[in-house]
């Protein structure tokens, strides 16, 4: 199924804004952007519909931290996923934070995480398992996404062993389901050996 999420990214670099707004568009989510915190809270004031805020942390004006206080104050439900180049962000800001990415992080880290909080959001205290699928065919990924999501449960994916290592460590996952032959220099074996070395009790 497509999503049909509107989302609203928050950054001062125009490049940045553009490079979210293909992703998220590729994905089947309606994006909205703006280029400062002052822009987005008066967008949210005309676009009720939005389901999600992207904001990057440091920015011009509003910072990251300022936009999320008010966010929070005018519009409590608003899932907020901070996206920054920054390595250390105030603990204030992150508690306000539904999720956070590093800039350094593939784009698999933040579209997992979107689908995440989106789905949860639907769903309220009924959230569904979220299982990683791990395969690089990108015809068998689509067709296990789609019985995996058949049966039930908010599924993510990677095609690549390092992909799935990252959405792995950001991500909660109840369990994983991949594929033995993987493209690159670790196969099915050494990615279950690294998953089981960062959380042993994920099936």
């Amino acid at each position: 199924a497509v999503p049909d999420k509107t989302l609203l990214c928050v950054d001062d670099d125009p490049s940045v804004l553009k490079a979210h707004k293909l992703l998220l568009e590729s994905k089947g989510y309606a994006v909205v952007t703006a280029s400062s915190g002052t822009e987005a809270l008066h967008l949210l004031t005309q676009e009720p519909k939005i389901d999600l805020v992207i904001v990057d942390y440091l920015m011009p004006g509003m910072n990251g931290d300022e936009f999320a206080e008010r966010l929070q104050q005018r519009f409590p439900p608003l899932p907020l996923v901070v996206v920054s180049g920054a390595d250390e962000l105030p603990d204030r800001f992150l508690k306000k934070a539904a999720g956070f990415v590093s800039k350094t992080q593939g784009p698999e880290v933040l579209l997992s995480l979107i689908t995440q909080i989106t789905q949860k959001k639907d769903e309220g205290p009924r959230a569904k398992k979220t299982v990683l699928c791990v395969e690089d065919d990108a015809l068998e990924l689509t067709a296990r996404k789609k019985l995996l999501e058949a049966a039930g449960f908010c599924v993510l994916q990677a095609q690549t062993a390092d992909a799935a290592m990252e959405v792995f460590r950001s991500t909660r996952v109840d369990a994983v389901v991949m594929d033995y032959w993987l493209y690159g220099n670790r196969n099915g074996t050494d990615l279950a050996d690294e998953m089981k070395r960062a959380r042993p009790r994920t099936p």
